[in-house]
């Protein structure tokens, strides 16, 4: 009986340390996410990998995640009007990364791209609209003002590689 629980002890110990080992070449990605493999050979891979369990090599390879679900962000900016008024805008951005562009996200714009671009181009836009129009206009215009933010911020993040869903202005402040 000894000798049993003994090559258990000895078995149970060989399957943890296998399981241990084995564990270093699966990845898992979550839903919502998106990963592409950054080969310490070859560079950075171009094939993205959706959700599920995936084998990579440890050591030669890591796993650069990217969340791909369609995310908020809030610009707060103060634009000058048409008629020379500051006016302080608050505008919700809606935006996602093109999925099959996002080894070319990661090498031109950073891992941090959300934190840094889709702000600094939001908030070039709506500076830019807003000295198109007068205050009175950026008023009873809200409508046209936000759908031309819109069209221009679409074109703008697409050359990013950045999908813009919705854009909304929450706050009008002179």
């Amino acid at each position: 009986m000894e000798r049993l629980f003994d090559r258990m002890g000895k078995l149970g110990f060989g399957l943890l340390a296998s399981g241990v080992f084995l564990s270093n070449f699966v990845f898992v990605v979550e839903p919502g996410h998106r990963a592409i493999i950054q080969n310490n050979l070859k560079g950075l891979g171009t094939y993205v990998y959706g959700e599920g369990m995936h084998i990579k090599i440890p050591i030669r390879d890591n796993v650069k995640m990217f969340e791909v679900r369609t995310r908020p962000t809030l610009i707060s900016a103060a634009a000058g009007t048409k008629d020379m008024q500051i006016v302080n805008v608050t505008m919700r951005v809606l935006f996602r990364p093109v999925e099959q562009e996002l080894s070319t996200i990661l090498l031109k714009l950073g891992a941090d791209y959300d934190n840094r671009v889709v702000p600094s181009i939001s908030m070039e836009v709506l500076k830019t609209t807003c000295a198109q129009y007068t205050a009175e206009q950026l008023i009873s215009l809200r409508e046209k003002v936000s759908k031309e933010i819109k069209e221009v911020l679409l074109k703008r993040a697409m050359e990013q590689n950045i999908i813009i869903d919705d854009i909304s202005l929450t706050d009008l402040q002179f």
